[in-house]
């Protein structure tokens, strides 16, 4: 059990070791990233109230009608933009800022990604083995998952593509 990343550890930790030395027989998912990928995380529109339904397919559609946002502090005030997660997924590698970084994106004062850029593809590549969505088996552990639908920092659309992960493997 954890909360952020206390469960983004848990999440790794369970899907990754295969025969723990003390067994594991569910974890308690409370707001875990399940993906370093700064196009993940989003928000409900400022003022709009939380999303009805979180399925996958809904999630998408919420994408598609722009009721879900890259969450960006310049615009919506929201701390956890594009631009940290880019920091931290680079401090995650041990490496410090530099100005080459800018190029991620394709406006740093808006955090507006550069996703064809090879540094972010790059930068993807490298951390995604620190994303509990990759280890996902149809041997994992039940998950129970606790998020909030107005949460602006870890939003549900954690939980949409973990449900994702697990659904594609029975």
């Amino acid at each position: 059990q954890g909360t952020s990343a206390g469960a983004h550890l848990s999440l790794l930790y369970s899907y990754m070791i295969k025969n723990p030395p003390i067994p594991i027989k569910m974890i308690i998912n409370n707001v875990a990233p399940v993906t370093l990928n700064p196009e993940y995380f989003l928000q409900t529109m400022p003022n709009a109230p939380p999303l009805d339904n979180i399925e996958p397919e809904d999630i998408e559609k919420a994408l598609s009608e722009k009721k879900l946002i890259q969450m960006n502090g310049s615009a919506t005030g929201v701390f956890m933009n594009s631009t940290f997660v880019v920091w931290l997924m680079n401090a995650w590698l041990g490496n410090s800022w530099n100005n080459s970084i800018n190029e991620i994106f394709s406006n740093i004062e808006t955090g507006e990604l550069n996703k064809t850029n090879k540094k972010y593809i790059d930068l993807i590549n490298k951390t995604s083995y620190g994303n509990p969505i990759t280890y996902v088996t149809n041997e994992s552990i039940p998950t129970l998952c606790l998020y909030g639908g107005k949460d602006q920092m870890i939003g549900i659309m954690h939980y949409s593509l973990l449900k994702k992960a697990f659904q594609e493997n029975n």
